[in-house]
C-alpha cells in the first residue's frame, strides 16, 4: 500500500507492504520515500547512514551494495543500498536510478527511500520480488 503525503515534507510517499490474503494484515514493512534526482538521493543516502551510525545503529554493521534490477524494463536500472541487520529484520536506506527506458516504459521515477522490515519481508524481496 502506497500513500502519497503531500504536507509531509520529510516523506511524502509512505508505503506498508503486507502479505497478500493475509486476513490479519500484519505489517512486513514500512518505508518513507521521495521521488528525488539519483545524484542528490546519493547525497542524503549517505547524510541518513552516517546519522544511523551515530545513534545506535554504531554497533550494526552496515552493509552497503549495488542491486540491478535485470527483470524490469531493460534491465539497466540500479539500487545502491546501505542495509542494517536487526535480530528478526532489517533498516535499509537505498536510492534508485531507474533507467531512461525503464522510466518511460514502467512511469517510475528515481526515489530515496529509508524502510524497516521483517526478515520474512526481505527474504521475499531479495529472491522472488523481482523474478520472473
Amino acid at each position: 500500500i502506497q500513500l502519497n503525503v503531500k504536507d509531509f515534507e520529510i516523506w511524502p510517499i509512505l508505503q506498508f507492504s503486507l502479505e497478500k490474503d493475509d486476513n490479519n494484515f500484519k505489517i512486513h514493512s514500512l518505508s518513507g520515500g521521495k521521488l528525488i534526482s539519483f545524484d542528490e538521493c546519493e547525497i542524503q543516502r549517505k547524510k541518513i547512514v552516517k546519522d544511523l551510525k551515530g545513534t545506535f545503529f554504531s554497533v550494526i554493521d552496515e552493509k552497503e551494495y549495488e542491486y540491478v534490477y535485470k527483470n524490469i524494463g531493460d534491465g539497466k536500472s540500479i539500487a545502491q543500498i546501505s542495509d542494517f541487520s536487526l535480530s528478526n529484520g532489517r533498516l535499509r536506506v537505498y536510492c534508485t536510478d531507474w533507467s531512461n527506458i525503464t522510466e518511460k516504459e514502467k512511469g517510475y521515477a528515481d526515489s530515496l527511500r529509508l524502510e524497516i522490515g521483517t526478515t520474512e519481508y526481505f527474504n521475499w524481496l531479495n529472491t522472488k520480488a523481482y523474478k520472473n
